[in-house]
């Protein structure tokens, strides 16, 4: 059904010049979903979100015209597309931060004993106090004040942690594990410098650190992100997960206020555990306070065989913000009997593949207990509280399995990523990890990043596929990235030699 014109009417006689709330979006949205309308559109102007996400969910078939629409967030929440397909959101729509999710300022004194430094806050910025600034992980990047850029020799992960404040708008900083800088160098008062945290993580990597994204598409299917600009984001940017993918993010643009030094605290861009991973095409992603772009799944582990049923490790998944914290997220979450899973050893050996006949949430506490104390073992930090074990019944017999394998479910593993004619400036951290099968990269460009791409399982988050295979990056430009005496373009490309059928042709890298 048509969207009724007397909805637009009202809610252009509400709006003024000063910022509307955002609930008017909200119940806007909402009413055209409850009523099944294939169409809404939201009037021109600024909306103001209080401690909560604009969610959209349950849409179906519906698209969203939102131009020249601002949305404000506070800190640690964005936008969520949850349980919906065959949507769309269409711009020129922009998200911004009140206050900004990270702070920045120059340094004004340096402690080489103490490894600390103090941070004279820029204008407009917030007082690293504020509680959002309590999390596992909090990084700090410098800044050449000429050019506004990175330092390109500073290491690529740089932990800190907030001491007092010592004078009118001054805090001091505690460097974890050093300055960062080579040959353990001091950095000069007068440089720039952001202090980042990853919005409500704890000190868990595995699921924890999955929180505070400006832009979530969450168990959903085929929805298009067109024309949409990000202005900052308390972790991810853009994070997709679950569900069966087949997203499209087309001139998705990831960019700094004229003021700031960097845009979002974590990765431009994030798939994790969908069914087919996203196509970016014709976008802009920059000034990253981690990763450009990620794709990847989560493992399982193998705790036993018992009683012929394979049960297995879940490490879990916090939910995207918004969704009931009751039901995480989980990589195995909708694994249904008719589907595979393939079996590897922990170095990467193929077992075989399982075809489930039957699959069960156990809750036994004695099994919960003994995955839990498995998970506190692992190379990643597992949050124990988050653990949970499947038990699957095979339809054939199971290959030879030890405690410790790893469970792949390829259904859910963003195979299939298309990366396409877009530009990735200024991470704080790698170009890409690719870590999904049947995936392209392609006439893009890469400029100052930290690192270079790798296309590997990393058992340090349980993250990516075993058995990688059909793997393309080709025609894109690297300029300016990680090690300026790294002249060939294959050690700028890690690729594990475990991975089959990849190629990598036609790149350029230039200093």
């Amino acid at each position: 059904a048509a969207l009724n014109s007397w909805r637009l009417v009202l809610l252009s006689i509400a709006l003024t010049a000063a910022a509307a709330p955002g609930t008017v979006v909200q119940s806007l949205i909402d009413r055209a979903i409850a009523a099944g309308d294939s169409h809404v559109a939201i009037p021109p102007g600024s909306y103001t979100f209080d401690n909560v996400s604009l969610t959209i969910l349950h849409a179906h078939s519906l698209e969203i015209q939102a131009a020249n629409v601002e949305l404000v967030f506070y800190p640690g929440y964005g936008v969520l597309i949850q349980d919906s397909f065959d949507s769309a959101v269409r711009g020129p729509l922009s998200v911004r931060y009140d206050p900004p999710c990270f702070t920045q300022g120059e340094i004004v004194a340096v402690n080489g004993t103490a490894a600390t430094l103090d941070l004279r806050l820029a204008a407009g910025f917030p007082v690293p106090t504020l509680p959002y600034f309590t999390s596992g992980e909090i990084k700090l990047q410098y800044y050449t004040p000429d050019t506004r850029l990175r330092l390109r020799e500073q290491r690529g992960y740089n932990p800190v942690s907030i001491g007092e404040r010592v004078a009118d708008g001054v805090y001091r900083m505690k460097l974890l594990d050093g300055f960062g800088l080579p040959s353990q160098q001091l950095p000069a008062v007068g440089t720039l410098i952001t202090v980042s945290p990853r919005i409500g993580a704890s000190h868990y990597q595995v699921p924890d650190f999955y929180k505070g994204q400006a832009w979530t598409v969450y168990n959903s299917t085929r929805v298009l992100t067109e024309d949409v600009t990000l202005y900052g984001s308390g972790n991810f940017a853009v994070t997709e997960w679950g569900g069966d993918g087949q997203h499209v993010y087309r001139r998705l643009t990831l960019t700094r206020e004229p003021a700031a030094l960097m845009s979002s605290n974590c990765d431009g861009f994030h798939s994790f555990s969908t069914g087919t991973g996203g196509a970016i095409i014709d976008s802009t992603i920059s000034w990253m306070g981690d990763d450009a772009l990620n794709f990847h799944n989560r493992v399982g582990i193998v705790l036993n065989v018992s009683s012929g049923s394979l049960l297995f490790i879940d490490v879990g998944d916090i939910p995207a913000p918004g969704a009931p914290p009751s039901q995480p997220a989980r990589a195995f979450g909708d694994l249904v009997p008719g589907d595979t899973l393939r079996l590897f050893r922990r170095v990467g050996d193929y077992l075989g593949n399982v075809t489930v006949a039957s699959v069960t949430w156990v809750t036994d506490p004695s099994v919960i207990a003994q995955a839990q104390a498995v998970a506190l073992k692992l190379p990643a930090k597992v949050n124990p509280a988050a653990v949970g074990v499947w038990a699957v019944v095979a339809r054939d017999a199971l290959p030879a399995i030890l405690d410790g394998d790893i469970v792949q479910f390829d259904r859910r593993a963003s195979f299939g990523a298309q990366v396409i004619n877009t530009t990735f400036t200024d991470a704080y951290d790698s170009c890409a990890r690719l870590q999904a099968s049947n995936s392209i990269i392609a006439n893009c460009n890469f400029t100052r990043t930290s690192s270079g791409m790798t296309i590997v399982y990393d058992p340090g988050w349980l993250e990516g596929s075993l058995g990688l295979t059909n793997i393309t990056i080709a025609g894109n430009i690297f300029t300016a990235i990680g090690d300026p005496s790294i002249t060939d373009i294959h050690k700028l490309i890690h690729v594990d030699p475990d991975v089959r059928d990849v190629v990598v042709a036609n790149n350029t890298l230039l200093p």
